[in-house]
């Protein structure tokens, strides 16, 4: 089911965008590089694909079916930037109201309140909605456009006594290791100053643990939220997501 429905909504954010060129950042939304919208470039859905995406019931299987739609919202998000009032960008309003229904709709919340404020104060507000979003770590995971099954936890491990005996690979920050232990994999990080922040037996589905992770430093990138790992698994992709001092976030592993 999970598969299905990002297969279908995908098909908007990758077919119905168009991008330009911007020419002022009138209306700063911060976060917007973890998901890779971070720019000068400008983001449209056209009205009859905003159409298709309002007749979809986001309610139908309550709020389990509403996080699997949340990668939709920093889509939503970045087209409402440009009708701030200081941005010259936009000015249909039926596109703006179908955006605010979608983003409604997600949410499953009521923001009929909205329709009697300014459009600045309804824009600040939308802005402060989507901040408690991302900095809210039970609904960062979903909020990332991803086809691959997770988000994942793993199981935390209290001994972490032989971490040292894997691989290490130097960060930002600090140090991660890989260990394998009796076929499973455990990844390990310390900070700059050797302490240990965390040890995790890396797991999928059914708590299956994973046999093999590879990994190279070059493969790391670097967020206003922390830090995203590119690894391999089993043949397969696996991106690991940090906070900014290293602490565990979670991770997603291709099918």
């Amino acid at each position: 089911m999970k598969h299905r429905i990002l297969i279908l909504l995908s098909s908007f954010v990758l077919t119905a965008s168009a991008f330009g060129q911007a020419t002022t950042n009138c209306f700063e939304i911060k976060y917007l590089d973890h998901f890779d919208l971070e720019g000068e470039d400008t983001f449209q859905w056209p009205a009859s694909e905003l159409d298709n995406l309002l007749l979809i019931d986001f309610t139908k299987d309550g709020k389990e079916k509403s996080r699997k739609t949340n990668f939709l919202i920093p889509f939503i998000v970045i087209q409402l930037k440009d009708y701030f009032p200081s941005c010259p960008r936009q000015n249909d309003t039926s596109t703006y109201r179908k955006l605010i229904q979608l983003y409604s709709k997600i949410r499953q919340q009521d923001f009929l309140n909205l329709k009697d404020q300014s459009l600045s104060a309804q824009l600040e507000y939308i802005r402060e909605d989507f901040y408690n979003q991302v900095l809210n770590d039970s609904l960062l995971p979903y909020m990332g456009y991803s086809l691959d099954d997770g988000p994942f936890y793993g199981q935390v491990s209290n001994d972490f006594s032989n971490y040292k005996q894997g691989k290490s690979y130097k960060t930002d920050f600090g140090t991660l290791y890989i260990t394998k232990l009796s076929g499973k994999v455990f990844i390990t990080v310390t900070n700059n100053q050797g302490k240990h922040l965390w040890t995790r037996m890396m797991t999928v589905y059914s708590n299956r643990p994973l046999t093999e992770i590879g990994f190279s430093e070059k493969n790391i990138s670097k967020s206003s939220l922390g830090y995203k790992l590119q690894m391999g698994s089993e043949g397969e992709a696996l991106t690991l997501f940090l906070k900014p001092s290293g602490e565990f976030r979670y991770y997603y592993h291709s099918w």
